[in-house]
């Protein structure tokens, strides 16, 4: 049970690592924008009206595009 008890232990430790290392946070991406890191930029957008995806899309098209390059999914 000991046993059993540490192995969860250390799968969640892990697990918890692995997920705050994938974290992405809009400071971290200005940054990485900023430094020339980040060529593109995907985005998956999720509404419940047609009208606000078309808007949202409209506003993301009128940006500038030779820092990054956004890909709506």
């Amino acid at each position: 049970a000991i046993v059993g008890e540490r192995a969860t232990d250390a799968r969640a430790t892990k697990l918890a690592q692995q997920m705050a290392s994938r974290r992405v946070s809009l400071s971290s991406l200005s940054t990485k924008a900023n430094d020339g890191e980040l060529k593109e930029l995907n985005l998956i957008l999720k509404a419940d009206v047609q009208g606000s995806v078309e808007a949202i899309l409209g506003s993301l098209e009128q940006l500038p595009k030779n820092e990054v390059q956004v890909r709506v999914l």
